[in-house]
């Protein structure tokens, strides 16, 4: 499962992105939503995050590698730590979520590995209410999934 977050920060804008493939790269669901607020990178990747968790968990996905390119959201879900901002208790909030999934794994991956959640969370801007696909890949995504499946 990979999530992003985008900012339009002139409008106050987040775009939000899960996408959750099989163990062969295959495209099982995904979610977009746009939220009018004015958030910090931080704090939008950890809503995204929630976000995405809490759909997947709909889905009843018992086991799931969750990878973001928020180091510091990363970070704090792999440690006991909780940070008491904004962010933190999202963070908080999802850490016990996802620990009621059988078995999870959460994983830093550079933008790069990120692309097909970076250009659905940009294409969330476009949506006027939250869009939940299950195994299709959005138009907008084709290209990178396929490319990633070769």
């Amino acid at each position: 499962m990979n999530w992003d977050a985008a900012l339009n920060e002139e409008e106050g804008l987040l775009g939000i992105e899960g996408i959750l493939r099989d163990c062969n790269g295959q495209v099982i669901g995904t979610i977009q939503a746009k939220r009018r607020l004015k958030l910090s990178a931080y704090n939008g990747e950890a809503y995204a995050m929630m976000m995405s968790s809490i759909f997947f968990k709909e889905l009843c996905v018992t086991k799931f590698i969750l990878e973001g390119d928020a180091m510091q959201v990363v970070n704090l879900l792999n440690t006991p730590q909780t940070n008491w901002n904004y962010g933190g208790l999202l963070i908080k909030d999802a850490k016990q979520l996802i620990s009621t999934f059988v078995e999870w794994t959460v994983v830093h991956t550079k933008r790069e590995g990120n692309t097909a959640a970076h250009l659905l969370a940009q294409n969330a801007f476009l949506i006027s209410e939250d869009l939940y696909e299950l195994e299709e890949d959005p138009l907008c995504v084709q290209h990178v999934v396929n490319n990633e499946l070769l």
